[in-house]
């Protein structure tokens, strides 16, 4: 079995670690036929001969941060970007404060590097989205919101203009 990646203690790039028994974790999944999922894992478990801290090897299908498989990740992130989080919530059998996180998560990395070519004429406006204020970026000419971005303060609309290119065509 292989030996689990250690990041945290330095010391242990070169110190020895050791067999430190097995831990049964229970992870859920996916829904098998409408049915709520959990598998449970054995996960072997090993410690440092020169600290003393232990770790667990690192399992590919499982993901990092949470007790999910990274499909149910997955289906939780595509999801959430077309339904409202308590029906996603609902139909993975998962709280909905976790399809927030990670929402969350999965929208700053796909807007990273998001990038607008702003057209000749925007318009600029500021609304209130679920109690909190948005400043809104529209194109004109065509009628479409180009952003949606949270707060409205000045430090947050010189921002989006920096990020985003402005060509006289």
């Amino acid at each position: 079995r292989p030996l689990a990646i250690w990041r945290e203690a330095p010391c242990c790039v070169d110190g020895e670690l050791v067999g430190h028994g097995t831990r049964t974790v229970r992870v859920r999944d996916r829904r098998i036929h409408n049915v709520p999922t959990w598998l449970e894992v054995e996960r072997y478990r090993y410690r440092c001969k020169t600290c003393g801290r232990t770790t667990a090897d690192e399992l590919p299908d499982l993901h990092p941060k949470y007790r999910i498989t990274r499909r149910l990740h997955r289906d939780i992130a595509l999801g959430s970007v077309k339904r409202p989080f308590a029906d996603v919530a609902r139909l993975q059998s998962v709280d909905k404060s976790l399809v927030e996180r990670i929402f969350d998560e999965y929208q700053s990395t796909m807007l990273n590097d998001y990038h607008i070519d702003l057209p000749p004429y925007v318009g600029v406006d500021e609304t209130h989205i679920l109690g909190e204020v948005c400043f809104v970026c529209t194109d004109l000419s065509n009628g479409r919101i180009l952003d949606i971005v949270r707060g409205n303060s000045k430090e947050i609309i010189r921002d989006f203009f920096a990020k985003h290119s402005y060509h006289f065509h």
